[in-house]
């Protein structure tokens, strides 16, 4: 199949349009939110104004899928991680979703990953142009990140670290970047002050649900955790093989190939610190999963063991 796709870009557009109508078909015909409980005032917000108008719901939800979709996308290919034009990342990020269930009940997270590819641009553009601005911008989405889902917190600990992977980085641009998260906090505050409501801030700060996988059993059928293990050994093979491939590279893309590698583990500790459910957990790896396997199936050979390999990932990400 990645040898046809590869091959024919044409035959790539109509796949994306074929998703894309599949994952259009889910949001407006049995897309819903997942209950606000225990999630920041942000997402509390977005439930209460969209829940009850299945057509206000279904374009917003929309909006946020054609942004992330044409976000993906852009950093794909400014990032000149195909040698010719691919809508690979598009294509894998959307199958994902659709397989996942992920547009039917559409969490927190959904919105997560649309800020960390807004993160992903405005990095790569502050790497380039060194503008202090990006990395206040930055700040101001994890600030609002965190205000749908707290375990969004781990962005800023990806953004220190890219920092250090790709410039020098200065305590003013780690400053910059907490001014950008505070100025939204503080926002949020002052709103709830003159609207008499800080007592509903307070209450919804405090059912805040963290740290999940320490609270409640885990119940995991046999096959989800056969998946599981193999999916873990996917993503580890995902990271070592195209470290390898890129290892001769000139330092600027083996640099963008860690960044990427060090999204992917900032990720998985959300694990330890989400209070959603531990089977939802993978759904903050679909970005980076989705650019990294489009950089994998880009080299011509073994196209039947990166067959093999993306097919056992998405059975586990179906189950």
């Amino acid at each position: 199949m990645f040898k046809i796709l590869n091959k024919y870009i044409g035959i790539q557009w109509f796949l994306l349009a074929l998703l894309f109508i599949i994952a259009e078909f889910q949001i407006f015909r049995v897309s819903t939110l997942m209950d606000p409980k225990g999630f920041p005032i942000l997402y509390e917000a977005i439930y209460n104004n969209l829940f009850n108008s299945s057509i206000s719901r279904s374009i917003v939800i929309s909006i946020v899928l054609i942004l992330s979709i044409i976000g993906i996308q852009h950093y794909f290919s400014i990032n000149k991680f195909a040698s010719k034009n691919s809508l690979y990342p598009s294509i894998i990020y959307l199958s994902i979703l659709v397989i996942s269930g992920n547009l039917k009940v559409v969490s927190p997270i959904f919105f997560t990953n649309f800020f960390i590819i807004i993160i992903l641009l405005l990095n790569d553009s502050y790497f380039k142009g060194r503008t202090k601005s990006k990395v206040f911008y930055s700040g101001m989405f994890i600030g609002l990140s965190l205000f749908i889902d707290p375990s969004s917190i781990v962005l800023l600990i990806f953004l220190i670290s890219s920092m250090i992977i790709n410039t020098v980085i200065s305590l003013k641009d780690f400053l910059v970047a907490l001014f950008g998260i505070i100025i939204i906090g503080i926002y949020v505050l002052v709103y709830h002050f003159f609207t008499d409501s800080l007592e509903i801030l307070w209450v919804n700060f405090s059912h805040i649900n963290l740290f999940n996988i320490f609270k409640t059993n885990i119940q995991i059928s046999t096959l989800q955790l056969i998946f599981t293990a193999i999916n873990s050994i996917i993503l580890l093979y995902l990271i070592i093989k195209i470290s390898l491939i890129y290892e001769t590279k000139v330092i600027v893309m083996r640099k963008k190939v860690i960044t990427l590698n060090a999204l992917l583990i900032c990720l998985i500790a959300t694990i330890l610190i989400s209070g959603i459910e531990i089977h939802f957990i993978i759904r903050y790896l679909y970005i980076p999963i989705s650019i990294l396997i489009s950089i994998l199936v880009q080299n011509p050979n073994r196209f039947l063991i990166y067959e093999i390999l993306v097919t056992l990932l998405f059975i586990g990400i179906w189950l």
